[in-house]
């Protein structure tokens, strides 16, 4: 318990230099966020990753500022370039403020308090209007600072449509028995390494999957994933539609997938 409690610091260095170069070398990324409870208070943790490397945080927010602010892996700055100006657009903020932050010579700023004196200085902190320039201006300089550093350039951020995803080339993935195909944010996006459920359900095809993907359980052990799926009771009159046969395929997979590298350190630290 001491090796996890000390010396945190050499952990979280690691944590982040695997966000960065996945950030910088990634074609495509799926992000999502969940519930999380960190030091008796609640939080979100946000998984961002692909089949090369996978990164979690947890902070107190689950807005679109603060993806944003994950995506910088680590940075502090803002600056304001041709990406921010065009997030910025794209938003539809004001032309006049735009202009007010294109034209300005001052284009990089090292942390929050120098952004925010920027926009003071500027005016733009108390205009109240809609879309809120503050909140469209930090955004759009967040975006400028991840693209700057050179993280996501042309990558597809694939999501579950919630809101605070939808930044940059974006595209949809959902995993169930009546999914959409995906939708791509951006013109000419659509095509990224990830296999999608047919609208139709096919009982078939998640069982093969299942088989493809499902080790077989060590001597003495229960595989559990093999057990029947409990059926939903009868509601009066009119029965329940039966669940298809294992429709969470793609959180079986994922979790195969962790229980296997757990294994590979395990047999390395022996």
């Amino acid at each position: 318990m001491r090796l996890l409690l000390d010396d945190q610091a050499e952990f979280l260095t690691e944590a982040r230099d695997v966000l960065r170069a996945g950030l910088r070398t990634a074609g495509w990324i799926t992000v999502d966020d969940t519930g999380a409870r960190h030091k008796a208070n609640n939080g979100f943790c946000t998984q961002i990753g692909n089949d090369s490397f996978a990164w979690f945080g947890t902070t107190k927010s689950k807005s679109r500022l603060n993806f944003l602010d994950l995506l910088r892996a680590g940075y502090t700055d803002y600056v304001v370039n041709d990406a921010a100006l065009g997030y910025m657009r794209e938003r539809a903020l004001a032309g006049s403020i735009i202009a007010l932050l294109a034209q300005h010579p001052d284009k990089q700023f090292a942390d929050p308090p120098a952004w925010q004196a920027h926009l003071q200085r500027l005016g733009i902190t108390e205009l109240s209007v809609t879309p809120d320039p503050l909140q469209i201006a930090t955004e759009g300089a967040l975006w400028g600072s991840i693209q700057s550093h050179d993280f996501l350039r042309d990558a597809v951020i694939v999501s579950d449509d919630a809101g605070q995803f939808a930044v940059g080339q974006h595209a949809l993935c959902r995993v169930g028995g009546d999914v959409a195909i995906p939708t791509p944010h951006s013109p000419g996006r659509a095509e990224f390494p990830h296999q999608m459920w047919p609208a139709t359900f096919n009982a078939e095809e998640p069982q093969a999957l299942k088989q493809e993907i499902e080790p077989p359980a060590p001597s003495g052990m229960v595989n559990v994933s093999s057990r029947p799926r409990p059926r939903p009771l009868a509601s009066g009159s009119a029965r329940q539609a039966p669940i298809p046969p294992f429709a969470d395929v793609e959180v079986l997979s994922c979790a195969i997938s962790a229980m296997r590298r757990l294994w590979h350190v395990r047999c390395a630290m022996r």
